[in-house]
């Protein structure tokens, strides 16, 4: 652990992410995911402007949970002192909730708990101009709930964990894979379309270098 920048990110916004993992498990939907221990494991990305996803925002991740016992977060975009963007499991339970700061109605679960064990595809939109149930999650491609928000993500500085709360723990148990931010609010068909390529990825298409 402690190797800066082992994380790569396939952009050219370069946010690397450094490694405090001690679980050793590489197995991946996509391609090699990343096996955390439930107890203190993590990967870091420093603060970036580019991060800062306040009005639009996209995020996707592929999680193979193995244990709901205890909060278990997917990731998290923080200030120093602040949770901004995050998912997480909430204790004993293996129903994601999506959660953006300082946006009124900007908690919302999803809508169905997912299997343990076994490889899922999680995301969540949000668009400020976007009109009622602007606020969206999805489970493997498919909308799983909705509801309506108001205002911006919080913050002025934007750093990523992956995989535990930099303030209030809740370690993640199992392996997470391709955690994707943009500073885009994607469609439902783009969903559908990314979950489709990433869980059969043998059949990609590839018409350009991989930046988004």
């Amino acid at each position: 652990t402690g190797t800066v920048g082992l994380y790569q990110d396939s952009t050219a916004n370069n946010n690397d992410g450094d490694d405090y993992v001690s679980a050793t498990g590489k197995a991946g939907q996509v391609n090699s995911g990343q096996e955390f221990d439930g107890v203190d494991d993590y990967v870091n990305t420093p603060s970036n402007p580019s991060l800062g996803v306040k009005d639009r925002s996209t995020v996707e991740a592929w999680v193979n949970l193995s244990s709901t016992s205890g909060n278990r977060t997917v990731y998290e975009i923080y200030s120093p002192t602040t949770m901004l963007h995050y998912i997480v499991f909430p204790t004993n339970s293996a129903k994601p909730r999506a959660v953006i700061s300082g946006v009124s109605g900007g908690t919302l679960d999803f809508a169905s708990t997912i299997n343990l064990n076994e490889w899922t595809h999680l995301a969540i939109t949000y668009d400020k101009d976007g009109g009622a149930n602007n606020f969206k999650t999805y489970i493997n491609g498919v909308l799983s709930s909705q509801k309506t928000g108001t205002g911006t993500m919080s913050g002025t500085e934007f750093a990523v964990r992956i995989g535990i709360c930099p303030f209030h723990g809740g370690p993640f148990n199992g392996f997470i894979e391709e955690v994707r931010i943009s500073d885009f609010a994607r469609s439902a068909d783009w969903i559908k379309t990314s979950y489709n390529n990433q869980s059969a990825p043998g059949s990609y298409l590839i018409f350009a270098t991989e930046e988004i």
